[in-house]
């Protein structure tokens, strides 16, 4: 076990060393906490990607607190080799906050991470990892956190998302760097004493608790905002014509029973673009071409199932009169619309 310095308060004697295990486990509990809140962001994909981050911190801080309390420490040989490494993750934080908000993730870059982090993690295993090698994994996720702070902005997000984004990635910075700052002053130089580097050590682990207040609190409160989409705008003449002429045209028969209807042939047939048609579908209807022309067949379905006249024509025969040329695309689309499977909806009407 490492060292315990003391200092004195009005209260008495605290323990540096408990100090850092309290800290260490006060972010696991907001890190989870936060993880438990971005369940409910079912919608915002971009705002579920922070569970992956924040699962990483979260082993971090809870291998800190078992390496960091005194009690647990000394009852288990093998904390310290898990607290070794367990320390290679930290060179997973900066990538994976990037690509939480990167919409292009480049598969060199991806690699070349995988790379980096995996050579660390052999390296935890086959040498105590020193105070080089924790300065080189803290220095190597502040460049990603100041390159996404300043780097190319993220458009999806409104101002106030931004703003929430910088003030945790500014905060992670001066955490991070403070870190740095005592390694290099005490491990590699040795100009401050070691009471010293551990009080920094406290405080830029009070500005990481602070950044996890912070994200617990604006997530609980969902104030990570994304832009809305706009639809693009049709041309007046386009938007009139499909007006007119589309749904009509989508529920003939003849149209939505074919099996080899398509977008283009339809786009064809109307004298439009099939951007047009999937841009006009979406902003009326909320669905695209493949879900209309279903519903049109499944509706066709469902008369033929309450038809008396059909009761002896297989299921079978029906999906395949209305258009439908799978079981599995059939069945799937027909449960959509109902809720229950085509012979049970049979067997009920």
């Amino acid at each position: 076990m490492g060292p315990i310095f003391l200092f004195r308060t009005s209260t008495g004697m605290i323990e540096l060393f408990w100090i850092k295990s309290l800290i260490s486990f006060l972010v696991v509990c907001l890190c989870s906490l936060s993880w438990a809140i971005l369940i409910t962001h079912k919608k915002e994909k971009l705002v579920r990607r922070w569970r992956l981050p924040l699962a990483v911190w979260t082993i971090l801080y809870l291998l800190a607190f078992l390496r960091f309390t005194t009690w647990i420490y000394e009852s288990g040989p093998y904390i310290d080799a898990m607290y070794n490494s367990g320390l290679s993750l930290t060179f997973l934080l900066g990538p994976l906050v990037h690509m939480a908000f990167s919409r292009s993730r480049k598969r060199t870059v991806t690699v070349l991470n995988s790379i980096v982090f995996l050579s660390a993690f052999v390296f935890t295993w086959l040498y105590k990892a020193g105070s080089l090698y924790i300065l080189l994994s803290l220095l190597y996720s502040t460049a990603y956190f100041r390159w996404i702070l300043f780097g190319p902005k993220h458009g999806s997000l409104t101002l106030a998302g931004r703003r929430f984004l910088n003030r945790v990635l500014s905060l992670w910075i001066i955490a991070f760097l403070i870190q740095c700052l005592e390694l290099v002053l005490w491990a590699q130089w040795g100009l401050i004493a070691e009471e010293t580097a551990w009080m920094l050590y406290i405080v830029s682990n009070l500005f990481l608790c602070s950044s996890f207040l912070f994200l617990t609190y604006n997530f609980g409160m969902k104030h990570f905002e994304f832009e809305k989409k706009t639809q693009p705008k049709l041309p007046d003449g386009i938007e009139d014509l499909l007006n007119k002429d589309l749904i009509p045209y989508l529920r003939k028969p003849e149209v939505y029973s074919n099996p080899l209807i398509d977008l283009k042939r339809v786009a064809k047939d109307l004298n439009v673009s099939p951007h047009h048609i999937s841009t006009f579908l979406n902003h009326h209807y909320g669905k695209g071409f493949v879900s209309i022309i279903n519903d049109q067949r499944i509706d066709e379905v469902i008369e033929k199932l309450e038809d008396p006249g059909t009761r002896n024509t297989s299921i079978q025969d029906i999906y395949f009169s209305v258009g439908f040329n799978a079981k599995s695309t059939f069945i799937a689309a027909f449960k959509k619309k109902t809720g229950v499977t085509p012979s049970t909806y049979r067997k009920n009407h």
